[in-house]
């Protein structure tokens, strides 16, 4: 065992007897001033699992020499091997993704995703109130547990540190930033990671928030008693509030502050949900046997890319390649990976196996085509058309009534996109229908 792992949480009446599975490790990814220490404190000793520091990436902690060695030499094989070993250790991981370079959190994600960790985000809606406390933190110089037992500043003292908003709104948007790349890695990775919003475990009804610990402790593998949760779910949150909320009207600038983090768009762990239609040409194209777009529909989550497949009739040019045209010009297809259905499907053309496309990082707003180009003439043949926007919310609405309740996670992200969708909608078809709907998704959900 690494020098850095800790010892294993002492058992205490709250930890569960014996899961039917032993638990696996998983990375707690936040930013700081998140409630993320007590979370991780809670569940260390829930879980009975190994542990490291908090934040064990940032210098002159546990493993800050792997981000040294990074920011010194930037030697991505012995980065990729210092996490693969840290991973070995199967121990619980809280990270804030803001203290080190995006490559550190990479490199964790990957490492950890492929040794089996599960991976929870704790993160707030509303920023302000962890910018605050940031900022007080600074000031003060009384960081995690010692805010509960540290001697507070006085008023005076906080009115003579007004708010830095445009550092403060700055570091926001490189943390989300940040915490979004890592999301939407894991997310491309195959993993399906939970998120936690700092708002519905610590300031929520208790009824919502013991409702939301239920969910993480399900994820997690957890196992206890149903007459248990309320007392772990007071050690969980009752300990999580550092208490300086008070002393936070003292510093100037929060209506400036207010203004710039209207502008901001923060981190989404739910996908958006969108309309994506497709249709064949007018002309079918003689050099095209099947074309497929798959994940098109009236309401469907939003992705970070195009994928489907073309298969190549016979007689089709010889180095035919796909093109994508939109308003913005074309965009680069990948095409000829493998793809066994298509094979099947069409087991006359050799093509077949490898009819599968990709068009990464792009997403269609508004009408695009997908073409067959003959690279030697130059010559093009239309082989879909395809359109992306807003859905409509009677289409939102059905998705939302075939929701069943206790899908696997990612059924469970999309069940909450489609609820907060309904519930911002302007209008959708019936109001009765329309909360039947969304009653039926936040079940789903939560």
């Amino acid at each position: 065992m690494s020098s850095a792992t800790l010892a294993t949480a002492a058992p205490t009446e709250d930890v569960p007897s014996g899961p039917a599975q032993p638990l696996r490790p998983f990375v707690i990814w936040t930013l700081q001033r998140t409630g993320g220490t007590n979370l991780t404190r809670q569940l260390v000793r829930l879980s009975g699992l190994p542990r490291t520091e908090h934040e064990p990436f940032n210098e002159g902690r546990a493993y800050g020499h792997v981000t040294a060695a990074w920011r010194k030499d930037r030697d991505a094989l012995a980065m990729g091997a210092a996490m693969q070993e840290i991973a070995a250790e199967h121990q619980v991981i809280k990270h804030c993704v803001e203290m080190v370079p995006p490559e550190i959190n990479g490199g964790l994600a990957l490492a950890t995703a492929a040794a089996g960790y599960q991976h929870v985000f704790l993160y707030r809606r509303q920023p302000k109130g962890r910018l605050l406390s940031l900022h007080y933190a600074r000031v003060s110089g009384i960081w995690g547990n010692r805010m509960k037992t540290g001697q507070p500043p006085p008023e005076e003292e906080l009115r003579r540190h007004p708010l830095p908003v445009t550092e403060l709104v700055e570091r926001e948007r490189r943390g989300m930033r940040a915490l979004q790349r890592v999301w939407d890695g894991l997310v491309e990775m195959g993993v399906h990671p939970l998120a936690i919003a700092y708002e519905d475990l610590y300031q929520s009804t208790p009824a919502r928030s013991q409702h939301v610990l239920q969910r993480l402790f399900d994820e997690l593998g957890f196992r206890f008693p149903p007459r248990r949760l309320p007392h772990i779910w007071e050690q969980v949150v009752g300990q999580g509030d550092q208490g300086t909320r008070s002393a936070y009207a003292a510093f100037e600038g929060q209506v400036a502050l207010d203004v710039a983090l209207e502008r901001w768009r923060g981190f989404r762990p739910v996908p958006e949900v969108a309309a994506l239609h497709t249709a064949e040409p007018d002309v079918p194209a003689p050099w095209v046997a099947a074309a497929h777009l798959h994940g098109a529909g009236p309401a469907v989550p939003r992705r970070r890319r195009l994928d489907g497949t073309v298969v190549c009739a016979a007689g089709a040019p010889a180095g035919l390649r796909l093109v994508l045209a939109d308003a913005q010009g074309d965009h680069a297809v990948v095409w000829g990976l493998r793809s066994g259905w298509t094979a099947e499907q069409h087991p006359g053309l050799p093509q077949a196996g490898f009819a599968r496309f990709v068009v990464p990082g792009y997403w269609p707003e508004g009408d695009a085509t997908l073409w067959a180009e003959d690279p030697a003439t130059g010559a093009r043949q239309k082989v879909l058309k395809i359109t992306g926007g807003a859905p409509e919310p009677a289409a939102v609405a059905a998705e939302a009534l075939r929701l069943k309740p206790g899908g696997m996670p990612e059924d469970t992200l999309w069940a909450q996109a489609v609820a907060r969708w309904l519930e911002q909608a302007p209008a959708a078809p019936g109001m009765e229908r329309r909360q039947r709907a969304i009653r039926q998704a936040r079940a789903a959900a939560y």
